[in-house]
């Protein structure tokens, strides 16, 4: 009863509100408001884009100009934008009341403006004569040059106004450059799939145009409402349902297609206003066509970035989409908050092996597994165990706001993580500036486009470079170090030594069938390259990893520094290299050698300088060995377990004479033979040797004293059985 009442009430309301806003129009604008018939046909809008060395851009984003004749397009091309934009098209006199009591009904339920109720021939106004704010005054304005227009204009001659104008994303306006563009054909040859897909694109264009993955479900939708209002019958609806949105190669204007996205971002404009705009990007076309050289195919995208986050070159022929980005997240999420955090330094060892963590049984690629490994190798080669443990070890929690704040961002806690497996993906823009952090000594800068905007002949965008510091300065130092050597020998091997510092990290992220991403991220101190080798209609053939798009990085690099050669990195000043314990090392343990230990037990190990008070120092000269003593046949066996390079001398003393050195080397095993009858006592004094190869003595160790009676051995023999 509650519900009947609140529903009845809601209508009343909507129709007196309806009833005061159509009378306050007609009485706050008493007299009919003139509308200009030459903006029906011409669109001002125009953008200059110019590159980083202010030179003008010279091809092509505006599509606007081709005009085509209401007569020459298809019938369902006309019912789709009737079916979803006004479906009372031609009953109304453009304006639709029970579209705006529909409009304000749903916005009085949820509390908000979501709806319009906007008209074909209103959308056509506010598009050519009007601004985009949601103003009762604009509103008004609207639905009074609407009238007025249809007094005007026929029916179809309002629909042709507006397929030809109305804006269909990436620079493209009216249904003919549509066509062109995503389709490659006349707008009369459209298919019904196709034509319900640039129907499904004026929603949002930047989020349903045919490009997009979401366009197939909204064409989808497009077709539904067709078929309920009666327009298609149930095999056409089927037909159209099953043909997929297939795009044509776009012309090469992928970078100003994303700097154009950007303009609209930052400027909030509305593609349909009069202006006249100054774009200066960072363009730089030796960039863009060492990327355009190198990758031909359409499943190709590379980012080149400079250090400060300004895009140089970009080649996104399927969108700049979020995707999963598989091992290119381990230096982001696991080793450089574990460096940052103490929980590991660059050379700790960790086991790898094969191992569960509760139900989740990780593996390596190809299932090979190397034991204890540094986490500089276990980065390099991009093992997956290691890395999972070291997740593990500093928690999920605190490695997914690293993550955060280089603009990754993850809702999920398990493990897997570790691996970039979790439901989300990211842009490679966004992955691109995630890797920017090693080169700037841990300040994450977004990536860019734009340097300058000039609307009107007046500066209202400048580009600051503002950095937010995530790591600090000396993790991404040794994260530097891992990830060079990763360009050198482990997975990203095909990019190689050079003359100048490359650091390189891979990433694929595979289905049951194939792969369906490979990626790999290039850096050098000057410039970041990111490069995605996606699926298109099926998947990736295995060959084709992370590894194999490192090839492709290495031909980039090869094309970018040419003529050019990038600087080396830089010491952070934070990074201390330790004279480390060799022994100890292997033993899993990192600690600092004694000052007068021997160069070939020590090695250089990089640490941050904040940690190096904590490396406690090695036991080289007080090692650790056990003896144990043996008798048999009238011999004394003496078996040590010592270290490689921990030497014995061994003394004997027979009842009261004297101390006798009757060994000195490094066997773990000595045998003293034919002893004669009488009390031993044998003492082992374990040495090293220092740097200038002097004797250094540890702690003596005296074995427990032995008895040789040669009478008692022979009563427990059977005489009578001995030769």
């Amino acid at each position: 009863m509650k519900k009947i009442i609140l529903s009845l009430f809601l209508a009343v309301f909507c129709i007196i509100t309806a009833f005061i806003f159509i009378l306050f129009g007609y009485l706050y604008f008493p007299t009919s408001q003139p509308f200009d018939r030459t903006k029906l046909e011409k669109n001002n809008y125009s953008i200059t884009f110019y590159d980083a060395k202010n030179q003008q851009i010279n091809f092509a984003t505006n599509y606007s100009g081709s005009k085509v004749g209401i007569e020459e397009l298809p019938d369902y091309l006309k019912k789709a934008f009737i079916a979803v934009e006004d479906k009372r098209f031609y009953s109304h006199h453009g304006v639709d009341y029970r579209g705006i009591l529909r409009a304000i009904k749903n916005n009085f339920s949820s509390g908000g403006v979501k709806e319009g109720g906007s008209t074909i021939t209103q959308q056509l106004i506010k598009n050519t004569h009007l601004t985009s704010e949601r103003t009762i005054q604009r509103k008004i304005k609207e639905i009074k040059l609407s009238i007025a227009l249809e007094r005007e204009y026929s029916k179809d001659e309002i629909l042709e106004f507006y397929l030809n104008g109305v804006y269909f994303g990436e620079g493209a306006y009216g249904i003919q450059c549509a066509a062109q563009k995503y389709f490659g054909v006349e707008a009369s040859k459209l298919s019904l799939a196709q034509a319900c897909a640039l129907v499904a694109t004026v929603k949002a264009p930047s989020v349903y145009n045919p490009k997009e993955p979401k366009c197939e479900e909204r064409k989808n939708l497009v077709l539904k409402l067709m078929y309920e209002q009666g327009y298609l019958n149930k095999e056409q609806y089927k037909k159209g349902v099953d043909e997929k949105i297939i795009t044509v190669e776009p012309q090469k204007d992928y970078y100003l297609r994303g700097a154009l996205q950007e303009v609209y971002e930052l400027l909030n404009l509305s593609p349909y206003q009069d202006q006249k705009i100054e774009v200066y990007t960072y363009y730089d076309s030796y960039a863009q066509s060492s990327i355009e050289n190198t990758l031909p195919e359409f499943n190709q995208s590379a980012i080149i970035m400079g250090k400060s986050g300004e895009i140089k070159g970009y080649k996104m022929p399927q969108g700049n989409h979020e995707r999963p980005i598989g091992s290119t997240i381990k230096p982001l999420l696991v080793y450089a908050p574990a460096i940052d955090l103490g929980e590991i330094h660059l050379m700790s060892k960790i086991l790898d092996e094969k191992c569960s963590f509760g139900d989740y049984t990780p593996k390596n690629y190809g299932d090979k597994y190397y034991g204890y490994v540094s986490a500089k190798d276990a980065l390099s080669l991009s093992l997956n165990v290691p890395a999972i443990k070291i997740l593990d070890s500093i928690g999920t929690q605190k490695a997914r706001l690293y993550a955060r704040k280089v603009g990754i961002r993850i809702n999920e806690d398990g493990l897997n993580i570790a691996l970039g497996s979790y439901n989300g993906g990211v842009k490679l823009t966004t992955l691109c500036s995630a890797y920017s952090v090693f080169l700037n000594g841990g300040d994450h800068l977004k990536s860019t486009f734009i340097r300058e905007i000039k609307k009107g002949g007046k500066i209202v965008y400048t580009h600051k470079v503002e950095g937010e510091k995530v790591y600090k300065s000396g993790t991404c130092e040794l994260i530097n170090q891992a990830l060079s050597e990763c360009a050198k020998t482990g997975s990203a091997k095909a990019i190689g030594a050079r003359h100048y510092e490359v650091c390189a990290k891979t990433g694929t992220v595979g289905k049951e069938n194939g792969n369906s991403d490979a990626y790999t991220v290039c850096y050098t101190a000057t410039d970041v390259i990111a490069l995605r080798f996606t699926e298109t209609d099926k998947t990736l053939d295995n060959s084709v990893t992370g590894g194999l798009v490192a090839k492709y990085a290495g031909e980039i690099l090869n094309e970018l520094y040419k003529n050019f050669t990038p600087e080396n990195f830089k010491p952070s000043g934070e990074v201390s290299v330790i004279q480390a314990c060799l022994p100890s090392y292997e033993d899993g343990k990192i600690m600092i050698a004694h000052p007068n230990q021997p160069s070939r037990y020590t090695f250089d190990c990089p640490i941050l300088t904040s940690e190096k008070d904590k490396i406690l120092q090695s036991d080289f000269f007080t090692p650790t060995t056990i003896c144990e003593i043996y008798i048999k046949n009238f011999s004394a066996k003496i078996k040590s377990t010592k270290k490689d390079y921990v030497y014995l001398e061994i003394w004997r003393k027979k009842d009261n004479e004297q101390f006798l050195l009757v060994y000195d080397g490094n066997l773990e095993d000595f045998l003293d033979n034919n002893l004669l009858d009488g009390n031993y006592v044998y003492r082992v004094c374990p040495y090293v040797f220092d740097k200038d190869f002097n004797k250094v003595y540890c702690e003596n160790i005296d074995l427990q004293k032995i008895k040789i009676n040669r009478d008692d051995d022979i009563k427990n023999k059977d005489w009578w059985d001995i030769d």
